[in-house]
């Protein structure tokens, strides 16, 4: 009976528990219905909206004066506005006569007409408190309803909260829709098609008692309240009320406002660094941000606010960021505990610890300076990325006919002090479903397909961009294009731009038709596929200090692509970077000239089927080698150079294979499996597929790897030789190495177990794998009759030499590498 009676209460509370979040979670799915059904409509903008609000724990009231204007080149039969569902409206007028309503949940339907251009004026009071199950819809109910957080391999569950409105504290942002708006957060149906609505806000805050009232603006303080005063149009408002402590500091005509709870005051204490060298080293951190998003911070001020641990948000990569960070606002999570981040003093014991003869002021000062550096990482990339500062709430570039070009230029903008080299994610599961997609539909089909994932669809916009970027600089220089992008961004800034407008401005400087270039960037189907040869850097003979660089490429597809030549010396420093359009079914032969000895050579193949997307040559000991012919210039050619007579069996023929059956049956499944899926190299025990940019094929450079075992599980190359005679047999070697664990093809002791079999003949083939260079090595030469002939390599490998790794480090282990097999006729000589 006892054990009951304990029963029963917890029973309860997970009964209770279990109901609210069904109950949630169907007001979700009742909100997003309703925003599908009203998403189709063309919507207002709002112009002005100054806001009074009042609270009262729970519960607020507030007061709104809304400015509507049409914008649309057509009349709107009705204006749609947006507000949280639990906040109840009584009263809608407009020059003190009431507008005819209804309301849907989150919905508000003026039943009024608005012409283009009109303009009306709204008086709404409405009051209540703030649901948050409108918050995130686009967002799958799974992650929604995990409450688990990671923080240094350790899982934490602090409940999730969207917003705060009670007696002690206040947290509300545009994702609740705590105002009325015209263009709700985001598009449920498709993401990356939302708009945004840059609005004039004025906000008065009732508030006489104690804490700190925090928004964007100017503030003001009356004997009701504050009072906020934006000079710039924002995406959106936010509101905090509670107990903070301030630190501010003045970084050029940047006012850093720091607001901690006060019993955290402990984390900001610990500096001992001067007011100057703190400054000094944050307004490095500013100029880093700055460079980083190749833009100047738009507005006079930002607030680091700290929010409680539930306060959660999430990243989204239409947007580049979350709703931690709003316009001049910045909510770190308490006690920075959800980023990778050591309180000062624990920090500075470890560097005592670790450095004890070090001088410890400079010590301190040294690790003071690092975990200001810290605070920067977070701020570049992820949920708490400043990128929407500098690009969404900075300016929108809206468009109904290509939807997401806002974020496609903005990744274009922010590519511009980036090489195009380095700009790779071939080895994600996204970049690889993005050039299956796209080998037969477009850009466009990818904004219209509901099954497509939201990352993938990020990729191709990435991508796309990449792409974008490349092309306009065969026609026109990049510092032209940075150059219009920056004056058209800082020209128009907190106003939404019309594609239309942009275009034809980008035209009117550029003499180039940048509309005809989007549609094609969206409307062409399939992917251009190279064949990349012979990319070598070589002396000029009798000129000094002159070197030529060639290469030969072959676009096998129907689709245009641009390849990219880069070149650097020793030090990094780029010597060239050259793009050129490659039409369908085109060979050509590249010649380029430097005054410099290039140390490393790449190609960049962009958004084509080519997989990794990147070539690369070094020369670590100079360049010895003369150039065949003086030459300069781009020469067509025939695709007769790139033909081999030669016998090639890669891995990801048919008549390659694995002598285990169960190993066969999975790689069969695999390669059957509607997306074809790449492993990265570790510590494979069975044979796995991974793409390297040092692996032989086309266009997806792949192979086959495992961890040297017993010799029992074999790879098998098989051929039919059509013409008896004398072959040389090779092997494609090349060098994968992982640092930890400790894996690699080439470590000293590696070896390599070959067989050749034919005609009930076989010959055993050991290879030193680590003396041997990368590429082709040879097997043996042979007299194959007609028929079948297998090359057999065993998992068996060497005996690699140990070292003195200290206790705990696991021992290196050879990798095993499958991956091409060639059979070369030759002449016999005596």
């Amino acid at each position: 009976m006892i054990s009951i009676l304990f029963f029963l209460p917890g029973s309860i509370g997970i009964l209770y528990s279990w109901h609210d979040c069904q109950n949630q979670e169907n007001r979700r799915e009742l909100y997003r219905e309703t925003y599908l059904h009203y998403q189709p409509e063309a919507k207002a903008r709002a112009i002005q909206n100054d806001i009074t609000y009042r609270s009262n724990g729970k519960y607020m009231s507030v007061t709104s004066k809304l400015s509507v204007q049409n914008q649309n080149k057509d009349t709107l039969s009705r204006v749609i506005l947006y507000l949280n569902p639990t906040l109840h409206v009584t009263k809608i007028q407009e020059n003190t006569l009431k507008v005819d309503y209804s309301r849907e949940n989150q919905v508000i339907v003026l039943h009024k007409k608005l012409a283009p251009a009109e303009r009306i004026t709204l008086d709404i009071d409405y009051h209540g408190k703030i649901d948050d199950a409108i918050c995130y819809l686009d967002f799958p109910e799974e992650e929604i309803s995990n409450e688990t957080r990671i923080r240094q391999n350790k899982i934490f569950r602090f409940g999730k909260e969207y917003s705060f409105l009670t007696e002690n504290y206040t947290l509300l942002h545009p994702e609740c829709i705590w105002y009325p708006v015209c263009v709700p957060p985001a598009n449920i149906a498709f993401p990356y098609a939302h708009e945004t609505n840059f609005t004039h806000f004025t906000l008065n805050v009732d508030h006489k008692k104690e804490g700190e009232v925090l928004s964007q603006g100017i503030s003001k303080t009356t004997d009701k309240g504050v009072v906020f005063v934006n000079e710039q149009a924002l995406t959106g408002i936010s509101l905090c009320i509670g107990k903070y402590e301030k630190k501010e500091m003045q970084l050029g005509n940047i006012l850093l406002e720091l607001y901690y709870f006060p019993k955290h005051k402990f984390m900001f204490d610990s500096y001992q660094i001067t007011d100057k060298q703190l400054q000094i080293q944050i307004t490095q951190i500013k100029n880093r941000i700055q460079s980083n998003f190749g833009r100047y911070y738009p507005f006079k001020k930002i607030m680091f606010i700290e929010s409680p641990t539930s306060y959660t948000s999430y990243e989204r990569k239409w947007k580049g960021g979350s709703e931690y960070i709003q316009p001049e606002i910045v909510f770190f999570p308490e006690r920075l505990f959800t980023l990778a981040y050591s309180p000062l003093n624990v920090a500075k014991k470890v560097a005592r610890k670790t450095n004890p003869s070090e001088d410890q002021e400079s010590l301190n000062t040294q690790v003071e300076k690092n975990t200001l550096r810290s605070f920067e990482m977070p701020l570049l990339g992820g949920t708490y990325s400043l990128s929407p500062m500098f690009y969404d709430y900075m300016s929108f570039i809206s468009s109904d006919k290509y939807p997401g070009v806002n974020t496609l230029l903005n990744d274009l903008i922010y590519q511009q002090d980036r090489k195009i080299m380095l700009i790779n994610n071939e080895f994600t599961e996204e970049y690889i479903a993005v050039t299956e997609y796209l080998k037969n539909r477009c850009l466009q089909d990818g904004f219209r397909e509901e099954n497509l994932s939201t990352k993938t669809l990020r990729e191709m916009i990435r991508l796309k961009a990449q792409y974008l970027k490349a092309y306009l600089s065969t026609r026109i220089s990049l510092d032209e294009l940075k150059q219009f992008c920056n004056d058209m961004a800082s020209r128009l800034q907190f106003s939404e731009i019309k594609l239309e407008q942009f275009c034809e401005e980008f035209t009117d400087r550029n003499l180039l038709d940048l509309q005809s270039v989007l549609n094609h960037l969206y409307q062409e189907k399939g992917l251009p596929s190279f064949v990349v040869k012979d990319l070598q850097a070589a002396k000029i003979a009798g000129e000094e200090n002159k070197y030529q660089i060639h290469y030969k490429v072959w676009n096998t597809a129907q689709t245009p692509g641009i390849i990219s030549l880069g070149a650097h010396d020793m030090e990094g420093n780029s010597l060239i970077e050259r793009n050129d359009i490659i039409p369908p079914k085109t060979c050509n032969e590249i010649y380029l000239e430097t005054m410099q000895e290039p140390s490393q050579l790449y190609i960049q193949t962009h958004l084509s089927q080519n997989i990794p997307s990147f070539y690369y040559i070094e020369y670590e000991n100079g360049i010895h080698q003369n150039a065949d012919k003086k030459a300069i210039g781009i020469f067509h050619t025939d695709s007769s150079s790139f033909l081999s007579r030669d016998i090639i069996v890669d891995n990801d023929s048919d008549k390659f294979y694995f002598t285990d059956s169960t190993e066969q049956k999975r790689v069969l499944l695999s390669s059957k499996s509607k997306q074809k899926k790449y492993t990265l190299v570790c510590d494979p025990p069975q044979w796995i597929e991974t793409i390297t940019h040092r692996s032989f094929g086309n266009p997806i450079r792949s192979t086959y790897c495992k961890l040297a075992d017993h010799g029992k599980r074999n790879a098998v190359w098989t051929t039919d030789i059509s013409q008896e005679g004398t072959y040389e047999i090779f092997f494609y070697h090349q060098d994968i190495t992982v640092s930890f664990p400790p894996v690699s093809s080439t470590f000293p002791g590696a070896k390599l177990h070959y067989a050749v079999q034919y005609a009930g003949a076989k010959k055993e083939i050991t290879i030193e794998a680590d003396l041997e260079a990368e590429g082709w090595i040879s097997l043996g030469i042979f007299d194959l009759p007609k028929g079948k002939v297998q090359v057999i390599l065993n998992d068996k490998g060497g005996i690699v030499e140990k070292d003195n790794s200290k206790q705990g480090i696991e021992a290196k282990r050879q990798l095993i590498i499958a991956d091409a097999v060639k059979w070369v006729q030759v002449k016999r000589t005596n």
